[in-house]
């Protein structure tokens, strides 16, 4: 039982096997396949409704781009979530922002590489996937977990930014993560003193 030792003197398990460590010691324990209960945590802010455990063994990929700089807390919120329902979101970094999704997504005459799940998409450039009918239309999926992502606290400039109007009917197709905005700030006082 080496690896309890080596566990009892790391950093997350200090010297003490205390309740705190009973989580790592654990999940340490299933992966020497020397038990099969593992301990989720779903304590943490907006995790609180997933039921422990319930995307174990499930992966899915996301295609970023330089994410620490554009979005720092996604691997941080992934591996919090990792830890409440076992799922795993594997990250990869696109070599281009605007050419990789599209690339990976395909058009409607052409088949794409279909290695990721989700991405991380230029503002730009998201109309196209949506012309295509290539992003999932997020319109239901937002209704049935309103309570958690509580959609009507969402600027409505960000909201509309991820909408994509096609044959009539006004969809969500991409949920903004960042929404940059220019205000001209005109000073009324320069103008009247300058006669302007």
């Amino acid at each position: 039982m080496s690896f309890l030792r080596s566990l009892a003197t790391s950093q997350q398990c200090s010297a003490t096997l205390s309740t705190q460590c009973q989580p790592c010691i654990t999940d340490a324990l299933v992966a020497a396949g020397i038990s099969t209960t593992k301990n989720y945590n779903c304590t943490l802010p907006g995790l609180e409704s997933f039921t422990p455990g319930q995307y174990e063994g499930v992966k899915v990929n996301y295609l970023s781009f330089a994410t620490q700089t554009s979005s720092p807390n996604f691997p941080i919120r992934a591996a919090e979530l990792e830890a409440c329902t076992g799922g795993k979101i594997a990250f990869a970094e696109a070599e281009n922002v605007w050419e990789d999704p599209l690339a990976d997504l395909g058009s409607g005459e052409v088949k794409g590489f279909e290695l990721y799940d989700g991405y991380f998409m230029s503002y730009s450039h998201f109309p196209e996937a949506s012309a295509k009918g290539l992003a999932e239309t997020l319109n239901e999926r937002i209704r049935e977990t309103n309570q958690q992502l509580k959609w009507e606290d969402v600027l409505p400039k960000v909201k509309n930014m991820g909408e994509y109007r096609k044959d009539g009917q006004t969809n969500i197709d991409f949920l903004m993560y960042d929404g940059d905005f220019f205000v001209p700030i005109i000073r009324l006082d320069l103008l009247e003193k300058y006669g302007k």
